[in-house]
């Protein structure tokens, strides 16, 4: 499994995942609203459609700035709670 590090300043520059493809995502936490650095699903989309625009959504309550980003969980994964996902 490889990971990949992300730094939104620098997102050209930078290896992206496919757009709306679930991906394994790390998240740097945020210590002060008791949140620890977690390793969440989310996907890769473009906000309002603008390619100049990525921007990594994770369902659910997990908070903090995305680190880095893994291409592990297959084509078909789904999660049974979210909608649109099975």
């Amino acid at each position: 499994m490889n990971w990949y590090v992300f730094t939104q300043e620098l997102w050209s520059q930078q290896r992206l995942p496919p757009e709306k493809k679930y991906v394994l995502i790390q998240l740097s936490g945020r210590p002060e609203a008791g949140l620890p650095p977690s390793v969440v699903v989310g996907y890769l989309r473009y906000a309002a459609g603008d390619p100049n625009s990525p921007v990594f959504t994770t369902p659910g309550v997990a908070g903090g700035k995305v680190v880095a980003w893994s291409d592990c969980l297959p084509d078909d994964f789904s999660a049974p709670l979210w909608p649109g996902t099975n």
